[in-house]
């Protein structure tokens, strides 16, 4: 549960999230308002997932020794592996999430900044978030089984050279 637009799970670079739900049991990241208060959920009410991994990104040059800074928190991405592992994300739902800090500044739903195709994502769905509802930069994860709901800006958005493949979007 998350309280505040300014809540967020940021997986640093090097790291792995191992978030593995089932069908029966999905996982589900949501607002502290949807669950504890019993109030409708809205968009915007934490801030979202935001995996950073080692993979290329067209925002540096030279991939051996790359450190670009993410939109918030200015978290380190980057590298020069697209084969990087930053673990699991299995059956998981992100609702009511997402924030616009300013024009260039903004939390999806869930975020893969140069995230490798070590990553393993199936099975996810991002519901009303405050603006895409999933986001690579660079990167080359793979993603299937994504269900994408009532997000404010894209569903599926993606720059900086990501060479991931979506499928049963």
């Amino acid at each position: 549960l998350f309280a505040t637009d300014n809540s967020y799970i940021a997986v640093s670079r090097g790291s792995k999230i191992m978030a593995k739900g089932s069908a029966e049991h999905p996982i589900e990241m949501t607002s502290e308002q949807d669950v504890i208060m019993g109030a409708e959920g809205s968009r915007g009410q934490w801030g979202g997932l935001v995996l950073l991994g080692n993979g290329l990104t067209n925002k540096c040059d030279d991939p051996n020794s790359c450190d670009v800074a993410f939109e918030v928190g200015d978290f380190p991405y980057g590298g020069n592996d697209n084969a990087d592992n930053s673990g699991q994300i299995s059956y998981v739902v992100v609702k009511y999430a997402g924030l616009r800090v300013n024009d260039t500044q903004e939390m999806n739903g869930i975020s893969f900044a140069a995230v490798g195709r070590g990553t393993q994502v199936d099975h996810i769905q991002v519901h009303a978030n405050g603006d895409d509802g999933v986001e690579f930069w660079g990167g080359a994860v793979n993603m299937k089984y994504v269900y994408l709901t009532e997000n404010f800006d894209d569903s599926l958005d993606w720059t900086n050279g990501w060479q991931g493949k979506a499928q049963f979007v």
